[in-house]
């Protein structure tokens, strides 16, 4: 076994339409030093007796499947760019194949699901199963997000107290190194005078050890009332980023945790991190065999 020691790199699921992902991923490498990989899983259908179909429609597949990942290369060639990129066509269902990449990426960038509902039966949704299940953080990027019009609103994290927060803080912190941070704690609308104002101390004793490890960010936080997933939608309208904590799976049922990390990714309006409660950039090796 080889350990490598470049930087882990960005990986980027790509489609044919989605180029919103990769100009992200693009701009944020070239911030972090870091390279891209851009990965493309393509997945033949069985029938329905559970037979695959003949070596001409895996062909066909496999065809189509570099005829993606050639234009995406033209793509990323007419921008001109100089961070480093590597390309990878592999067969096998997206989630599955993603999931492999997040355990040796820094991240994980895709455009938002917009598979057709048989796509969805044989694969499922790609960022909804990611946003459970990758081990790294996932980035899922609106087709209509500009990164040439930034937004007032910098860096949004949002926490609210059900799940693990510091890998979210680290990496809101990290991301905000040329931004305004903006920490919101969410708490529901009946909370009492009490339990806010205790809510308010101890977001104040948690952020303080963060700032001190990260002076020259410029972070200030907020309580706000409402439902979780309903504030984080909103948020998106603001920030340049919007970054929450991955369920924890065995920990929360997935229908509590569906409507804060699956359904907001549908309905954002800029990128949103959702990020593990681990997550630890300085800790992670990757290691090939």
């Amino acid at each position: 076994m080889t350990v490598n020691t470049q930087p882990l790199p960005i990986v980027v699921a790509v489609e044919s339409k989605q180029r919103a992902s990769i100009r992200y991923a693009l701009e944020e490498a070239a911030k972090q030093h870091c390279g891209v990989r851009i990965v493309h899983a393509y997945a033949v259908p069985a029938t329905a007796a559970g037979m695959f179909y003949g070596s001409e429609l895996v062909q066909a597949s496999e065809g189509d499947a570099h005829e993606v990942l050639e234009s995406t290369r033209a793509y990323i060639e007419s921008l001109g760019t100089d961070v480093a990129v590597e390309y990878s066509v592999r067969l096998g269902a997206p989630t599955r194949v993603l999931e492999e990449e997040s355990r040796i990426a820094r991240a994980v960038v895709l455009g938002p699901d917009d598979n057709s509902w048989y796509e969805r039966v044989l694969v499922g949704e790609v960022g909804s199963w990611l946003v459970q299940h990758a081990r790294c953080p996932v980035i899922v990027v609106p087709e209509s997000w500009d990164h040439e019009e930034p937004r007032r609103g910098g860096v949004i994290v949002t926490i609210d107290g059900a799940t693990d927060a510091r890998g979210p803080l680290r990496f809101a912190f990290s991301a905000a190194a040329d931004q305004e941070l903006h920490v919101m704690h969410i708490v529901p609308s009946a909370t009492s005078v009490q339990d806010e104002e205790r809510e308010r101390v101890d977001v104040a004793e948690v952020l303080a050890g963060w700032s001190t490890e990260f002076p020259d960010v410029k972070v200030f936080s907020s309580i706000v009332f409402g439902e979780v997933d309903e504030v984080t939608k909103n948020a998106t309208k603001l920030a340049n980023v919007v970054i929450v904590g991955m369920p924890h799976r065995k920990a929360m049922p997935f229908i509590h945790a569906r409507p804060v990390a699956v359904s907001m990714i549908k309905a954002a309006n800029c990128p949103v991190a959702v990020v593990p409660a681990d997550f630890d950039l300085r800790t992670v090796r990757a290691e090939y065999t």
